[in-house]
Parts: C-alpha cells; sequence; structure tokens
C-alpha cells in the first residue's frame, strides 16, 4: 500500500518554504498513526489563565527576548520556557522566527522540548521541533531537532513516524526511522511492513494517474495528497531491522535474495543466530562464491560459513585468497580470518608459502602468518624488508611492530641508512620506535628525524616523541610549531599537548595567531583542552592570554572540570559556526580541494521528490553546490577544484587564493565541465594529496572506481591510509544516487563526515 504525502503542522506564524494543506492534529495523528492515543490522553482544556501580573511579567520577558533577537541570553529563553504556561508556549512560538543564528534556534528548540510532559501544550512544542526537523536549512539542526523529538514521552513517536512517510530530505527521513526503531512495538509492525515492501510499478503507476486527474480537475488540495515521497532504500533497511528478528523463516529466506545487499546479509545473519545451519550455509556458499557481490558481503558471508563450519572450511579460504578474480578487500579479510584462527593446517599452509609467492600474495602471507613462531616465517619477514615492492615492505614493517621482532632491527637500521622512499623511510621509523620503545638512543636519533627535510619522516619522529611525554623535548616540538608545513605544526601540537607543560601551551599560544582555517581550529581545541579558555581559533586572544595571564601561571584542567567546559565550549562553537556549505557540511578549513566526479553517469538523473517525478542530471546540484560554495568562501581562503572521469583535470596545479578574479574564473571553468566517460577515483586523490598544502577535502562522486591505476575500492583505501598516515587530510565525501563503501571509509579513517545526496 501507498502513502499518501503526509503533512505536519505548520503554525500560522512561522514562514516555512513548502506550506503543507492539512495540519497535523491530535485526531489526524490518532487516526493514521497511533489510534490508541485518543484513548489514552486527555482532552485538551484551557489550561489556568495566568493572573494580570504574570501576564505582565510574561510579555515583558517575552519582548526582551524578542528585541534580544540572536544577541539574547540563552538563560532568558528557558526562564520563559520553564512557566510551562501555554501563554509562555505561545510567545516562544511567536519569537522562534525572529532568531536568525544556527546556535539561537538550537537554545529555542531545546526550550520546546522542556514541555514535554505538559498535558496542554506538548503536542505544540512537538510540532515546532517537527516543523524545524523538515525545514530548517542547517543540516545540524535538522538532526538535532529529530533527536529532541525522539525524546519526546507521548509525541515524539508519532511524530518521527510522520517525519519518515513526509517529502522531508532523506537523511532526516532516515534519522527520524533510526530513532523510531529503538522501541519497535507490535503497533508498529503493519507500518514497518509498508516501508519495507516496495512499491509495485501497478501502484506507481495509479499514484500517477491520480495526481493528472487531480492537476487536470485543478483540485490543488487532491494533486498535493497523491504525491507520494520516494521510498528509500535506507528506510527499508531499517524496517527490516526492526522486523527480521520476529519474521518467519520462510520470510527470512526470502530476504536472502532482495536486490538489497544490507538486507541480504542481514538477513544471513539472522539464519546464523537462529541456528538455521543447513540454510545458512546454502545461502553464505551462494553469496561467498557469487563474483559479483561487493567484497564486504562475500566477507560476511564467508564469516558465517567459518562460524558454522570450523576451521575445517579454512583450507578453502587459503586457496581462494590468493586467486586471481578474488577482490582485495575480500583477500585481505580473508587472510586476517586465518591468522586469528591460528589453525595448524591452514599455519603449516602459510609456512610453506610464506616468502615464495608473488606480487601482492606475498602481503597475504604475511598476514596470514603474523602469529606464527617459525623460523621460515621470520626469515621471510626479514626478506620482506628488501622486496621491491613497496606494499610488502610496509606490510612487513607493521607486522615487525606489532610482533615486537627485534631481531629485524639491523635492517630497518639498513632502511632507514639507504632508503630514498618517504613512506617506507617513515614506516621504519614507526616501526624502530614500536621496537625501541623509552630507549634513550633512539629517542636522540629521533630528535635528528624531526628535522628531516621530508614531512612524512620529519612528522612520524615528532609524534614518537611527543608520546614519550618527555619534557625535554619541548623545545624541539617548540621550533617544530613553527615550520613551515602546516601537517608538521599540527603534530608537534599534539605531541606539546601530550607532555602537556605549561611552555607548550605557550609555544602553541604564540602560533596559533599566525593560522587560519582548520588548523587554526585543531591548535584552539588543543589549547581548550588545556587550559578550558573560550577563544577556539581567535589567535589574537590566544595570544593576548599568554602574554597577560598564561605566563605568570595557571592550573590544567581535570577532566571533570574539562567535561562541564566541553558542554559550554559547544555553546560557543554554534554562534560561531560557519555559514559556508558544501551539501550541508560546514566548510572551516582554508586550504581546501573539491574533487568532483564528471565521469559519464553524472549526466543520469536524479529522482524527484515524489514517486514518479523526474529529476535534473547529477552534474547540476553538484555544480550548483559548488558554485554558491565558492561564492562563501573566505578572503583569506586558498582552494582548488579537481575533476574527474577517464582523465584527472584539476583547475590549478595547487590551492590557489580566493580572489575576485579566482572565484570567476573558478566558476568558468567549472561551467565547461561536461559528464563524459569513466571514474577514476585513485587518480583523483592521489592528485590531491600531491599538493602539500591542502588540508581537507571535499570528495563527490556517484559510481564505484572504474578506470585508474587502482581500481579496487580496498586498494584505494588502503593507498589513501598510506599517503596520510603522517599527513593528517580529513576527507569528507558525499555519496550521488547510492550508497559508496569507499566513499564512507575514507570519510570514517580520516575523521570527515560521510552524506548522500539522491
Amino acid at each position: 500500500m501507498l502513502r499518501a504525502r503526509t503533512p505536519l503542522f505548520l503554525s500560522p506564524r512561522l514562514p516555512f518554504v513548502r506550506p503543507l494543506p492539512e495540519p497535523l492534529t491530535m485526531k489526524s495523528i490518532a487516526r493514521s498513526a497511533c489510534p490508541f492515543l485518543l484513548f489514552v490522553l486527555p482532552v485538551f482544556a484551557s489550561p489556568h489563565p495566568p493572573s494580570q501580573q504574570e501576564e505582565a511579567s510574561l510579555e515583558e520577558l517575552a519582548e526582551t527576548i524578542k528585541g534580544g533577537a540572536d544577541d539574547t541570553d540563552p538563560d532568558l529563553i528557558r526562564k520563559l520556557a520553564n512557566l510551562k504556561s501555554r501563554a509562555a508556549l505561545d510567545a516562544l512560538v511567536e519569537i522562534y522566527p525572529v532568531m536568525l543564528s544556527a546556535y539561537m534556534r538550537r537554545e529555542m528548540l531545546k526550550a520546546f522540548a522542556l514541555f514535554d510532559g505538559e498535558d496542554t501544550t506538548a503536542q505544540t512544542a512537538a510540532e515546532m521541533i517537527a516543523n524545524a526537523a523538515t525545514d530548517s536549512k542547517e543540516r545540524d539542526l535538522r538532526l538535532y531537532a529529530v533527536e529532541l523529538l525522539a525524546g519526546f514521552q507521548n509525541f515524539g513517536r508519532p511524530f518521527l513516524k510522520f517525519i519518515v512517510d513526509s517529502a522531508a530530505d532523506d537523511e532526516v527521513r532516515t534519522h527520524a526511522m533510526r530513532f523510531h526503531i529503538r522501541d519497535p512495538r507490535s503497533e508498529d509492525r503493519a507500518w514497518y511492513l509498508e516501508l519495507f515492501q516496495p512499491p509495485t510499478r501497478d501502484e506507481i503507476r495509479d499514484a500517477k494517474k491520480d495526481r493528472k486527474r487531480a492537476e487536470r480537475r485543478g483540485d490543488e488540495e487532491a494533486e498535493e495528497a497523491a504525491k507520494i515521497p520516494f521510498p528509500l532504500e535506507s528506510l527499508r533497511e531499517l524496517a527490516f531491522e526492526a522486523l527480521v528478528s520476529d519474521m518467519d523463516l520462510e520470510r527470512v529466506l526470502e530476504a536472502t535474495n532482495d536486490g538489497n545487499r544490507k538486507i541480504k546479509v542481514r538477513a544471513l545473519e539472522e539464519l546464523e543466530v537462529r541456528g538455521s545451519s543447513d540454510k545458512a550455509v546454502d545461502v553464505a556458499e551462494s553469496l561467498y562464491g557469487n563474483g559479483r557481490a561487493a567484497a564486504a558481503d562475500r566477507l560476511v558471508a564467508a564469516k558465517v560459513l567459518y562460524g558454522i563450519r570450523g576451521k575445517s572450511i579454512l583450507e578453502e579460504f587459503f586457496k581462494d585468497m590468493t586467486r586471481a578474480n578474488v577482490p582485495e578487500g575480500l583477500a585481505v579479510g580473508l587472510a586476517d580470518m586465518i591468522s586469528e584462527a591460528n589453525f595448524d593446517e591452514t599455519n603449516k599452509l602459510v609456512a610453506s608459502k610464506v616468502g615464495k609467492s608473488k606480487e601482492f600474495d606475498k602481503v597475504l602471507m604475511l598476514r596470514a602468518g603474523k602469529h606464527l613462531d617459525d623460523k621460515k616465517y621470520t626469515k621471510a619477514l626479514e626478506r620482506a624488508l628488501k622486496d621491491k615492492d613497496d606494499r610488502v615492505n610496509v606490510a612487513a614493517m607493521r607486522i615487525i611492530a606489532e610482533r615486537g621482532d627485534k631481531e629485524a632491527a639491523p635492517e630497518l637500521e639498513k632502511i632507514l641508512e639507504k632508503s630514498k622512499d618517504r613512506q617506507i623511510i617513515s614506516a621504519a621509523v614507526e616501526t624502530l620506535s614500536a621496537l625501541y620503545r623509552s630507549d634513550a638512543d633512539w629517542e636522540a636519533r629521533l630528535a635528528n628525524y624531526a628535522k628531516s627535510e621530508d614531512p612524512n619522516v620529519r612528522n612520524a619522529a615528532i609524534r614518537v616523541l611527543g608520546d614519550t611525554r618527555n619534557p625535554d623535548y619541548l623545545p624541539l616540538l617548540g621550533e617544530a610549531i613553527r615550520s613551515a608545513d602546516w601537517s608538521t605544526r599540527l603534530a608537534a601540537a599534539y605531541g606539546l599537548e601530550t607532555i602537556k607543560r605549561p611552555e607548550g601551551v605557550g609555544f602553541i599560544a604564540e602560533r596559533i595567531a599566525e593560522e587560519t582555517g582548520r588548523v587554526a581550529l585543531e591548535m584552539g581545541q588543543i589549547l581548550f583542552r588545556l587550559t578550558g579558555k573560550p577563544y577556539r581559533d581567535k589567535g589574537r586572544l590566544w595570544k593576548l592570554w599568554w602574554e597577560n595571564e598564561g605566563s605568570k601561571g595557571f592550573e590544567f584542567l581535570t577532566e571533570a572540570e574539562l567535561r562541564k567546559l566541553r558542554r559550554e565550549e559547544e555553546v560557543r562553537e554554534l554562534r560561531e559556526m560557519s555559514t559556508t556549505e558544501f551539501f550541508g557540511l560546514r566548510i572551516e578549513s582554508t586550504r581546501v580541494i573539491f574533487i568532483l566526479d564528471v565521469s559519464g553517469s553524472m549526466d543520469f538523473l536524479t529522482r524527484g521528490e515524489f514517486l514518479g517525478e523526474k529529476g535534473v542530471p547529477r552534474i547540476d546540484p553538484a555544480r550548483r553546490e559548488l558554485d554558491r560554495c565558492l561564492a562563501g568562501l573566505g578572503k583569506d581562503a586558498f582552494f582548488n577544484m579537481i575533476f574527474f572521469s577517464d582523465q584527472v583535470t584539476p583547475w590549478q596545479d595547487q590551492v590557489a587564493q580566493v580572489t575576485p578574479e579566482a572565484i570567476a574564473d573558478a566558476k568558468e571553468f567549472l561551467e565547461r565541465v561536461r559528464p563524459l566517460g569513466g571514474t577514476n577515483v585513485y587518480g583523483a586523490l592521489e592528485r590531491a594529496f600531491e599538493d602539500p598544502e591542502v588540508d581537507t577535502i571535499f570528495l563527490l562522486s556517484d559510481g564505484e572506481p572504474s578506470v585508474g591505476a587502482v581500481i579496487d575500492p580496498f586498494g584505494i583505501r588502503s593507498e589513501v591510509a598510506d599517503w596520510n598516515r603522517n599527513r593528517g587530510v580529513i576527507i569528507n565525501s558525499i555519496a550521488v544516487g547510492a550508497e559508496l563503501d569507499l566513499l564512507r571509509w575514507l570519510a570514517e579513517d580520516t575523521g570527515g563526515t560521510y552524506v548522500e545526496f539522491n
């Protein structure tokens, strides 16, 4: 059954973007969401009217808040809300549109939440929060409103349901659904089933006909009612999660053939949980052997098979992991399973093959045998250090560090002396640091590496020296924080935080005055954690504080003090929130690269807002967002754009400073781009990492990699991790039209944010 668009209540006082035809009333909630509410909620009655003196005091308070607008003390808003009267709520409803900043609107939403549980005002308060969830411009505010709504005693669940069924943006609908299924109830089951079952072609056709008939009649209300919000796969997945534990076995088996890979894998896991071994094995074998399935899903199937069949299947996995047609992510996962199992038979197989394999198979054998206490394996590790393949060298070093094999130290020392590869040298520095932990002679050598011309080597040494917490290295880190390289300055700042001495605070406080963007923000956060001062990225204020107060003495914060101050700092951060966004993601960096997919599929149409509607070419919203974003960059920012299809096309060789001429040229360049060809994600990222100035990347793509030096998503993830190991670049990613594992991994690995746009 298709669900017509379910409108949310809109207060006539508020200028919302999309007026909806039908108000959300208690009757409409009870009729279509939770019928039992009519019987358990009290009939609304007029609250006890305030006295003339109370009314005058309330009006005076409301006028003070309204007059102060965004400069109002939030305590006054809470004071008004805590009156808990209808008059107080009406005043807050009237004040809400006066507040323009995200911070003050958030404070208003928190005030509405204080009415939860009140018999006569809770519904209206929940309506206001629901409106914010569907119509606020700021992504963070929309998501926060959903979280507040989820906490409402009586109205939270029905409003969450209405948001899921509404035309709100996809992320908000999905967020609301996540909260709704935290407490699945029997009365929700029918609705969950509706969400889980995709509409048929006949139902879609009928919905289109209804809309066209209403349009011909000029019946706007009927036309609006016939609009069906697009069914989201994320909602299907969450509905299935809420239903699967109570489904009969036949339905679970049916779900293992679902077109949605997450539903398929979750159904397989459910079969294993229920002890349906034979059926789980059949499904897992089919999925594991499906060469077109995602590597991550095949690995889940392998784990299910291992859980049921035990160690006997590991020999089969050993053979599979080196087959040419097995994707890298699955092969590495199988190797790690074999290592963790530590099974005699597979250990013998690893010992017989380690050191004798070719190319990437050497890495797999090393990973599969890392728990072996075997001379052959130890020798193979040492030989791997001399291998001509960098991946083999680095894999061997990390395993040596994990195992604590000090016998390999002499060979690592030779690498430090002879190698010219910066990735190899930095990996060797990290490995020897793990082997020579607390060794004074090694730390003295690290001090020299901390002055290396290569930033990877330099930053690796600085990080290790900071971890020693030895105050003797304060002067060295104080020098490093003045480096010309931003990543070195940031590495030094984190080292100074770890050592935790007043002199270190002084080094950061003096340096932050020279910083902008992300580096200034992170140094400000470090200083806040150490001192509790609320200056964030305001370098001039930090410098003045140090000169006038800090250098004369201060106390470092305790954990309890820091927790308390963090809550207060959140408020300040909201007040100073950047308004420049790219697909809802705030841009706080002043050294940023935008990487945009312009492959042929970016000419495909987005879906419409409602079922049956056609969208626009995917490239259009990407251009529009980037164009708007460029216009909002500050004068102190540096930026670049890289477009990729088969080829990689940067706008500039490196980040360029924002000027009117640069922005105009960038926009003209953006307009000339046309979608064509394949998806070379690896090449675009490689090109971005060649610029030493960039500290933040925004990556937008609509598909899996299809061309380039590396196509396997796991391989790209591994390469980027190596490039970024001592760099600290943040990657925010936007997946267009589908969930993309690679983009999600890159964001997770680097501390960025992953969003989807359809």
